[in-house]
């Protein structure tokens, strides 16, 4: 279906070399745009010729605009498609400059093709199921369809991957990686109405990881006795008796030690605090 390459080829929308006016007839293209080009490229920005010429250029290309998207219609909505086609053909029109030793045609053809790319692209779910769940849901809805008539239940789970020829999980998997286009807001609120606040709640825990940071570098100044008395009485939740069994002190010996240790911090934390407010 090509044609061969000849020393006065031109390059058409589907990337295939041409001869002059192969493609240019084929989108209704004439000569008479070139001339037009050059014109809307010496007016100044103010000139109130620019809008009627940049009209003329844009709907004498939209049949390529159109053609480039059919070519992509597979892919998604033939109308949308065109629309898109024909902003990127715009974008095109205002950024050629002629006098290059490029015709437009192969400017604007790529340009209306990335495009169309960069719709499909925002497009594409913001979630993915694995390639092979991805494959498999298809063929899990026909089976689950057809088990479900021939059972007059829905079907498990099991059932289907018997059917498949899979594992129970995978076949779980399959069944619920339903298409995901987009993400909910954590500040979306969520329940019914929306009456039960956002998705995501500040967690109060996280205001207990400076202070905690904080205590251990006050901790880290005690003896390794009182660390470890301290660790024993507010950590294990041992009593005083039990803690002197271990350290080999009385009870008495220990109250003191805790005492003086908490003492200790108190004032370390008292000063760091002074020192820093």
């Amino acid at each position: 279906m090509g044609v061969e390459d000849g020393p006065h080829s031109s390059v058409d929308p589907g990337h295939r070399r041409v001869p002059p006016g192969g493609s240019s007839a084929r989108f209704g293209i004439t000569e008479q745009f070139a001339p037009l080009f050059e014109e809307l490229h010496r007016l100044e920005p103010g000139d109130p010729r620019r809008a009627r010429i940049r009209e003329q250029l844009i709907t004498g290309h939209l049949p390529i605009a159109r053609r480039i998207a059919h070519g992509h219609s597979r892919h998604g909505d033939p109308q949308e498609l065109e629309q898109v086609a024909a902003l990127a053909l715009v974008e095109a029109v205002d950024r050629f400059t002629p006098g290059r030793g490029t015709p437009f045609i192969a400017f604007a053809a790529p340009t209306i093709r990335g495009g169309i790319s960069h719709h499909h692209r925002d497009r594409e779910p913001m979630i993915r199921a694995p390639r092979a769940v991805h494959e498999l849901r298809g063929r899990a809805a026909v089976v689950s369809a057809d088990l479900a008539q021939l059972l007059g239940r829905t079907p498990t789970a099991a059932e289907v991957a018997e059917r498949l020829g899979t594992d129970r999980t995978t076949a779980a998997e399959a069944l619920g990686a339903g298409p995901v286009g987009s993400c909910d807001s954590l500040d979306r609120p969520g329940g019914p109405g929306g009456s039960s606040g956002p998705l995501a709640r500040p967690d109060e825990r996280f205001d207990l990881v400076e202070d905690r940071l904080h205590l251990r570098s006050l901790v880290g100044r005690l003896s390794e006795r009182d660390r470890r008395i301290l660790l024993l009485r507010f950590h294990g939740g041992l009593t005083q008796s039990q803690i002197g069994a271990r350290v080999g002190l009385t009870q008495m010996g220990v109250s003191r030690v805790l005492k003086s240790a908490l003492a200790t911090l108190r004032t370390a934390a008292t000063a760091q605090g002074a020192g820093t407010g």
